[in-house]
């Protein structure tokens, strides 16, 4: 995860859409997926294995919801994504999110 954080972050941001990253530490594989403020699907990464991360997903800025599933559980997250902005979200062991505000890039 370390090095795909810095992978992000290391070029100077200007007006790069919101990027979106989910590391799965769950017992399931999960299913990560990103809707505008309108509920349209904008992109996803499903079935992020076990201990992996989904690819970085890139979407336009505004009101946009995160849906983090399992077979066990699913949360819904939503979010005001400005340009230059990344969300890091990580599921544990026990299908918990860990939700951290997004940051800038």
């Amino acid at each position: 995860r370390r090095q795909r954080q810095m992978c992000i972050r290391d070029s100077l941001c200007t007006s790069q859409d919101p990027q979106a990253i989910l590391t799965n530490n769950s017992l399931l594989p999960a299913d990560f997926e990103v809707f505008d403020q309108f509920g349209l699907l904008m992109t996803h990464s499903y079935g992020v294995a076990i201990g992996d991360s989904s690819p970085v997903l890139t979407f336009p800025d505004g009101v946009t919801t995160f849906i983090v599933s399992t077979s066990a559980s699913s949360k819904e997250i939503k979010i005001d994504m400005g340009n230059c902005m990344v969300y890091e979200v990580a599921i544990d062991e026990f299908n918990h999110l860990d939700t951290d505000v997004p940051t800038q890039l």
